[in-house]
């Protein structure tokens, strides 16, 4: 009986701290899609080798995983717009373009 009351305790304890914890998380959304297809436009208007056209997009895919990483190192839930069905979350898609676009887009070649 003490080892249930005490176990419910510590389980007490640490879902107070997870249910605090996520309380400053704010619910964002990125639209994935768009900025690939807008990407993927781009880059077909280039005159690259395969090779090179290959190495932007492996490039461009590392920078956007990176973007989104970061939305969630600073405290945001991050959905996929295309799967949002509400109109009451953020949208971080534009914060998102403008950090890929300064780590791949603008670097030097």
């Amino acid at each position: 009986m003490i080892a249930l009351c005490l176990a419910n305790t510590v389980w007490g304890v640490w879902a107070t701290r997870a249910i605090l914890a996520l309380e400053g998380r704010q619910i964002v959304s990125v639209s994935l899609t768009g900025l690939v297809s807008d990407f993927i436009a781009a880059e077909s208007r280039r005159a690259d080798s395969p090779e090179q056209a290959a190495a932007r997009v492996r490039a461009y895919l590392a920078s956007l995983d990176r973007a989104v990483a970061a939305l969630e190192r600073d405290g945001a839930v991050v959905l996929v717009r295309e799967s949002v069905l509400g109109q009451g979350v953020p949208d971080r898609t534009a914060q998102v373009r403008r950090t890929v676009e300064q780590e791949v887009i603008r670097a030097p070649r």
